[in-house]
């Protein structure tokens, strides 16, 4: 070893999907992030591997984030990346190069492709993992293990099969035969969620080629996980008072043995811990139904997708209308939870096409819960590939949304979702009330998760040193008196002094009744329209909620009786657009006498 002979320090991440109520955040498990460290923690044990505390991951802010990595002094950070986090990754891995330069930072997870003209100009890593990690990581362990500083590392990567793009290397990893993974629970570098799930793989790989998925090209065959370690895993999970499993599984009724399978997983498991996996309808008959509810699977996710089928066989998909139907009533007759997928946005569907999948899955009553998305293109996909040749237009920033096609216009896609939502009474785009930041009783000392601005003010030189650093990654301001109204300036200041340093978190702003009383709502909005707006952030380019478009920061009126407060959201559409919406969302905390 040539750097004294000391434990390097790397340091794992994996940031959550954030949600304003930290719904989410809660059910945050990194489980990419687990099983790649786990990994390097087998087979390189002079290497420290070290995470943020599980909390800050989960619920801290840009700037807490930040600093409790560069508190652990990492020689190296490896971030998992995918489409909900990678602009936040990308921004905390920028900084952490500003302070400390010589810090190696990896990126892998499925957005790095070299395809991705997103991720191949941005700075702030160093090296690309693409496709299956495990082994490239104890590839690059090695080199850095080996060798005494940054630019012999990149030399001696690009001898091993490096690619470089704009001053950084890419790694094509191979495929690591499963049996010799190291689970992460077993080996006691994984935890719960807070809210008590945890994920399990069990296979990899997928039999279907659909054409909008990266899935089945990084890996070329379905490959499984030893039968005696998945139950060994689902033992620590009784173990570990978890309360939910998630499969990983793209397809968990094709797995070799599934019979087997299920009856000695209807054996294992307690009922009190539940099971939700991914399966394809048309593969669940009377008996593999039965079989599905003895092993305490509560919920199911089906992807339909399109019933089109011209659209079908452009995407590579098969829909046989029969089976599906009696496959998902099998489902729910056995009280099986069904969320059922559809996708806007495909080539060759037009209006008509998304609204006749609609009435289908109505009028057969297949689900439970509707999931409805538009198309993301994603990167390394065949659909990106052939993109012009679909006429598809779309973003090229995350999360590569579809934007139009030659059959659907971006008001076609619009309408998709405005019909579900009429046929279906289901709300696609549920308000995310800030619960967990009105009604917590103890915060954690290292978050702030409420900034109240009432008649004492708030000490700006105090806060903007020290409160900035520590917010949470959803953060209500709370306007509780008329001053803060008469000196708009300082609430922009504070707005922008947030976003400067945690510029991906999310902002809930409530102002109360009592403001009414000295200011028309009118003038209220025509303030907060100065400096709400739209960010470059992900979140605020999903654009099939006409009413709601602006979705990062969110706009409250809270109204307060003798025992009850009624929280009520106002749309972005009254201040963002000018264009006023008569609906409004509303949550009531606490009962009226």
């Amino acid at each position: 070893m040539t750097r004294d002979n000391r434990n390097l320090t790397w340091v794992f991440v994996q940031l959550p999907v954030l949600s304003h109520d930290f719904k989410y955040n809660f059910s945050h498990c990194a489980y990419a992030s687990f099983v790649v460290s786990s990994y390097l923690f087998h087979h390189c044990p002079e290497i420290n591997i070290q995470r943020i505390d599980a909390l800050v991951e989960a619920l801290g802010g840009d700037a807490l984030i930040l600093n409790k990595i560069l508190e652990k002094n990492p020689d190296c950070v490896c971030f998992s990346v995918y489409l909900w986090n990678i602009e936040r990754s990308l921004y905390i891995a920028s900084k952490i190069k500003e302070l400390q330069p010589n810090t190696l930072i990896i990126f892998g997870g499925p957005d790095i492709t070299l395809d991705n003209g997103f991720i191949l100009t941005k700075t702030g890593f160093d090296i690309g993992i693409i496709g299956e990690g495990e082994d490239s990581l104890i590839h690059v362990a090695k080199v850095v293990l080996a060798e005494k500083n940054h630019e012999d590392i990149i030399r001696s990567l690009k001898e091993i099969g490096g690619i470089t793009v704009e001053n950084k290397i890419f790694l094509k990893g191979k495929q690591t035969p499963l049996y010799k993974m190291i689970s992460p629970y077993l080996s006691n570098q994984a935890y719960p969620s807070f809210d008590g799930s945890i994920l399990i793989e069990s296979m990899r790989g997928c039999i279907h080629s659909c054409t909008y998925c990266y899935y089945h090209k990084n890996f070329k065959k379905v490959r499984y996980v030893p039968v005696e370690k998945v139950f060994k895993e689902i033992q620590w999970a009784e173990q570990n008072s978890v309360k939910e499993i998630s499969f990983v599984d793209p397809s968990f009724l094709r797995r070799k043995n599934v019979k087997l399978f299920l009856e000695e997983l209807a054996k294992r498991t307690y009922k009190d811990l539940e099971i939700f996996c991914e399966l394809n309808a048309e593969d669940v008959c009377e008996s593999s139904a039965d079989l599905i509810a003895r092993a305490n699977i509560k919920s199911t996710e089906i992807g339909l997708q399109s019933i089109n089928p011209y659209t079908l066989r452009l995407v590579n998909r098969r829909f046989d209308r029969e089976k599906f139907v009696k496959g998902v009533l099998n489902l729910r007759q056995r009280k099986i939870n069904v969320l059922l997928d559809l996708m806007v946005g495909l080539p060759g569907d037009r209006l008509e096409d998304v609204t006749q999948g609609v009435d289908f899955i109505i009028e057969n009553d297949l689900f439970d819960d509707i999931g409805m998305y538009p198309l993301f293109v994603l990167p390394g996909t065949e659909m990106r590939e052939r993109a012009s040749d679909f006429g598809i237009e779309f973003s090229l920033n995350p999360p590569y949304i579809v934007k139009s096609t030659t059959t659907m216009s971006k008001r076609d896609i619009i309408e998709s979702f405005v019909y579900a939502e009429h046929r279906s009474g289901l709300d696609l785009f549920p308000r995310e009330f800030p619960l967990m930041a009105m009604e917590f009783g103890a915060h954690d000392p290292l978050m702030t998760y409420l900034i109240d601005l009432n008649k004492d003010g708030i000490s700006f030189n105090d806060f903007l040193s020290k409160g900035i650093n520590k917010l949470a990654s959803s953060v209500l301001i709370q306007i509780s008196h008329p001053i803060w109204f008469y000196h708009p300036q300082m609430l922009k200041k504070l707005y922008g002094s947030i976003l400067n340093k945690n510029p991906y978190v999310l902002i809930d702003i409530i102002f109360d009744e009592l403001i009414l009383k000295e200011f028309s709502f009118d003038r209220i909005l025509d303030t907060l329209r100065k400096f709400v707006k739209p960010r470059n952030y992900f979140i605020d380019r999903i654009h099939c909620d006409i009413i709601d478009p602006l979705r990062s920061t969110q706009i409250f009126f809270l109204m307060c009786g003798l025992s009850y407060r009624c929280v009520v959201s106002i749309p972005s559409s009254w201040y963002l657009l000018r264009k006023n919406s008569s609906v409004f969302w509303f949550m009531i905390y606490g009962t009226e006498n």
